[in-house]
């Protein structure tokens, strides 16, 4: 897909589960300095993550765009284009990039480097571009343990991310309005730790919900998030309220320090 000029944009569907599912990655612009093992004429090239589910960015020579969902430490590319102007010092590299980023389908964090994959093995890594400042913020989004659990129906939406530090909730579908409350008392905080231990997280995204009625609107649609260390997990969906018995008990106690959080 191809378009005239760096200002055209692609038409997409502005979403909630768009912008949550995008929430995962820091958005950010990202210098990538190695695509398939070819670094020549890569010196220009950028990718930007935006907040709403979409990239942008440069392939040394066009705009490039298009939209990114994220899944655990799944990725996703749809609709990459990039504008059409020739260069014929950086068109083997721009031809590759774009068909990097098309078959992508796993991300990872790691000394500050983002790295993009899929099952043949690295198809690009990429260093976050405003210099120590910006990676300290990539390195704290991603080491930092949290469980965050979102839930959402017909007319209802509800955000809790707890973490060591601080709890955040929401309940407007644009997460425009977040509030923090102050941090997760410690003994509460030890518990989610050994709960988050005793999680099996190669296999969350494949617990069995107990009930279904999300699937005809009886019930929202919940999902768990467990970010520890370099790690970004997500469980399959099951009723609000009604999880998975393998993470009822920390379910459990994040909506409880949410109640907690917001009564005092």
């Amino acid at each position: 897909m191809l378009t005239e000029s760096c200002k055209s944009t692609i038409e997409t569907p502005t979403s909630l589960q768009k912008q949550v599912e995008a929430e995962s990655l820091p958005s950010g612009t990202y210098k990538i300095n190695t695509l398939q093992g070819y670094s020549n004429s890569m010196k220009k090239a950028k990718i930007t993550f935006n907040s709403d589910g979409t990239i942008s960015g440069s392939t040394g020579c066009n705009c490039m765009f298009g939209n990114y969902r994220i899944d655990g430490n799944t990725i996703t590319f749809k609709g990459i284009g990039a504008s059409k102007k020739y260069c014929p010092e950086v068109s083997k590299s721009e031809r590759l990039l774009l068909k990097a980023l098309n078959s992508t389908t796993n991300f990872s964090i790691g000394d500050n480097m983002l790295t993009l994959s899929n099952v043949d093995g690295l198809l690009i890594k990429a260093v976050p571009v405003g210099g120590a400042s910006e990676q300290k913020k990539i390195s704290e989004h991603y080491y930092t343990t949290s469980v965050s659990y979102k839930a959402l129906g017909r007319g209802y939406f509800e955000f809790i991310e707890v973490s060591e530090d601080k709890v955040s909730i929401a309940s407007d579908a644009n997460l425009k309005d977040i509030k923090t409350y102050k941090s997760t008392n410690k003994k509460d905080w030890a518990s989610v730790e050994a709960m988050i231990k005793s999680v099996n997280l190669s296999n969350l995204n494949n617990l069995k919900a107990p009930t279904n009625k999300r699937l005809y609107d009886g019930a929202a649609s919940a999902t768990l998030t467990i970010r520890t260390g370099d790690m970004i997990v997500t469980s399959s969906a099951f009723d609000h309220e009604h999880p998975p018995k393998e993470i009822e008990a920390l379910v459990n106690k994040v909506l409880s320090i949410k109640e907690n959080s917001t009564k005092e």
